[in-house]
């Protein structure tokens, strides 16, 4: 009978019947069970180490194990390792699943064993191995193709997705959740009562709620890891330990599903159409969302917007429990999306797509109405067609030509708060199948679902929402040097909503904290941290002497430091969303840019804020884009806010 048993040192030793001894230790191994049959494999070359009964398979002592349920309850651990190093692990796991011992029937075993015993170890294990059954993601090789390398996990995790699924729009007041929205239509409540989602100060006034996508349980999370060769992306509902790295727990909380609002001195995540966010006319008599009533909030500093976060706090010296979006949050959200999508490049074509911004191609004859661009008419009825980031027209001769966001309204928002959600919604509401036009609020849109995912037939506010809007335009067609009256424009622009959620990429930036920067003009100093309660209050923005520090020097992690420039990312730091190396691009390596060109008086230090996600002009766009070029005092038409809750 060959023997299959651990060490007092650790080492687990296969013994055949003859006495032979191989220490698995020295193998990186993968075993699966079939039926009564266990195989055990050496994954260096394939071959099998043993292949047979389990009922001939025994402890040191020589007794058999006997059946699946007494192997997994007596030396369970063995298989745990084996698989998390294996090629077996999503078929192991499929078997711990139908395997794992429940604690009433291990007290059953004891009690007919006649033993008295502490069963304390013994549910310490049941939570072990349930916390190994949950825990699931992707693994990618660092620096090559971003699409997974392999799945880690049960395989029925890689549709139904446990974790994400926890995520859900709801109503939150004073840090507590106080009611969950239907997730594929918010003007309802998850009861069926009115939502009452757009404030218009006299039917429906604020009652001080805010509209998050929360999860009200921990969950825990490993970004990336620290393995060299390997970058793991994995989830779970319960403590875990991957190749030697911790999950970290990220504890029940929130954040918003668009950009905020600045209502009497605090940041919202609400529609509130007596509210004005940041509106302006366009160029050539163009005017579109020009009073900004119900609109987002940009032309901010981050010392703001950290201000007008903690001011909803109790202690508005505190981060907790709001705090203004928090970098880690935005990296947790990206495991979960590289899980979802099995890939770094869900902002490619094949996935999610280029939301609102002027990455890839520009639209075509073929492609118009499925991408954000801009088409326009020509003299002789026929069209031309060009990304956000083209120019063409000046307002009068002699003027340069603007590109056409900044000629639709001067590089401001481009949609309203919640306004691809809530169009959604009614679509939803009024039973309009994907790829119909419908109008909603005196505006035309239609809406796409992605491919490979569920979308509001299933129960899921994840698509694509796309709209369109006509402008006459009157002033110089600079390409043509003429003057020109009613030009007709017409504008695509399709936001991506992935769980009721904005994408992360394109559109605005938003200003992010808990990692910020210094430079002295020939490298950046980047620090971070990755507890929210150490994020800096301060707003020191002065440059200084070298040696001399700021206070997020003192309180945060040094990361990295790397040479002033520009570029695309290869590999980011361990668990960071900060460039390590450089390379790639924007659907290859790490499909991430980095731009670090903020200078400072010469023997001087200035420090350097980041914000992340980049624009709709930008063809570099993708959720982990990190512009450290300004100072955390400065603010832009398209730099935008936003918060997080840790929920009471």
């Amino acid at each position: 009978m060959t023997k299959l048993y651990k060490q007092e040192n650790g080492i687990w030793i296969l013994q055949t019947s003859d006495g032979g001894g191989i220490e698995l230790v020295s193998y990186d191994i993968s075993s699966k069970i079939v039926d009564e049959t266990i195989y055990i494999y050496n994954n260096s070359n394939n071959a099998p180490l043993y292949i047979g009964k389990i009922s001939d398979l025994s402890d040191s002592a020589g007794i058999s194990y006997g059946t699946k349920e007494n192997l997994f309850a007596q030396i369970g651990d063995f298989f745990v390792k084996a698989s998390s190093d294996g090629e077996a692990f999503n078929e192991l796991e499929s078997k711990v699943d139908e395997t794992i011992v429940e604690l009433g029937a291990l007290e059953d075993r004891v009690d007919n064993l006649g033993v008295e015993a502490n069963l304390e170890p013994l549910t310490a294990r049941v939570t072990e191995l349930e916390a190994q059954r949950l825990c699931y993601g992707v693994e990618f090789t660092r620096g090559l193709d971003p699409a997974m390398t392999r799945w880690i996990g049960n395989t029925a995790y890689q549709s139904s997705h446990p974790v994400m699924a926890m995520f859900k729009v709801a109503k939150v007041k004073d840090g507590k959740v106080t009611g969950y929205f239907n997730q594929v239509n918010l003007f309802k409540m998850e009861d069926g009562t009115d939502s009452n989602i757009i404030i218009d100060g006299t039917i429906v006034t604020d009652d001080g709620s805010d509209v998050m996508l929360v999860n009200e349980s921990p969950i825990y999370v490993l970004n990336g890891g620290t393995n060299e060769t390997y970058e793991r992306r994995l989830v779970g509902k319960a403590p875990f330990v991957y190749d030697g790295d911790a999950a970290i727990e990220i504890p029940a909380h929130g954040v918003c599903i668009d950009y905020s609002t600045i209502k009497d001195g605090k940041q919202r995540s609400i529609r509130d159409n007596t509210v004005a966010g940041t509106g302006s006319a366009g160029i050539g008599g163009i005017s579109y969302l020009a009073n900004g009533l119900g609109g987002i909030k940009s032309i901010a500093s981050r010392f703001y917007y950290e201000q007008c976060a903690r001011a909803k706090n109790t202690d508005t010296s505190k981060n907790v429990p709001y705090c203004n979006s928090f970098w880690l949050d935005r990296d947790v959200w990206h495991t979960l999306l590289c899980i979802k999508f099995k890939t770094k490049d869900y902002h490619g074509d094949a996935y999610a797509g280029k939301s609102l911004s002027s990455n890839d191609s520009a639209p075509t004859v073929s492609t118009w109405g499925t991408v954000t661009g801009v088409r326009v008419t020509e003299t002789n009825a026929t069209f031309s067609y060009y990304n956000l980031s083209s120019s063409r027209f000046s307002s009068a001769s002699g003027q340069p030509a603007v590109n056409f966001w900044n000629l639709l309204n001067g590089y401001r928002p481009l949609l309203k708060m919640f306004e691809a959600q809530l169009a959604l919604s009614y679509a939803y509401a009024n039973s309009i199948a994907a790829g119909t036009d419908f109008i909603y609020d005196g505006a035309t849109y239609q809406y796409a679902n992605i491919t490979g995912q569920n979308g509001l037939a299933d129960g899921e506010m994840t698509a694509k929402l796309r709209k369109k809007v006509t402008v006459n335009f009157i002033g110089r067609d600079v390409a043509n040097n003429v003057n020109v009256t009613n030009m007709q424009i017409d504008y695509l622009l399709e936001q991506v909503i992935i769980k009721g959620r904005v994408a992360t990429w394109g559109h605005l930036y938003c200003w992010t904290s808990g990692i910020d920067a210094w430079t002295d003009n020939t490298n950046y100093h980047f620090y971070q941290t990755s507890d929210v309660n150490k994020v800096t209050i301060d707003t020191d923005s002065a440059e200084k002497d070298l040696g001399v520090k700021y206070a997020f020097e003192n309180a945060y992690q040094k990361v990295q430091q790397i040479a002033n420039g520009e570029g695309w990312v290869l590999r980011m730091n361990n668990n960071s969303l900060i460039i390590k190396n450089g390379g790639g691009s924007l659907h290859t390596g790490e499909c991430a840019y980095s731009y670090r060109l903020g200078g400072a008086t010469a023997g001087k230090k200035a420090r350097k804020g980041v914000y992340f996600g980049d624009i709709a002009h930008s063809s570099n766009a993708s959720s982990r884009h990190a512009n450290a070029y300004n100072v955390p005092t400065n603010s832009l038409t398209f730099l935008a806010g936003g918060f997080r809750v840790q929920l009471i």
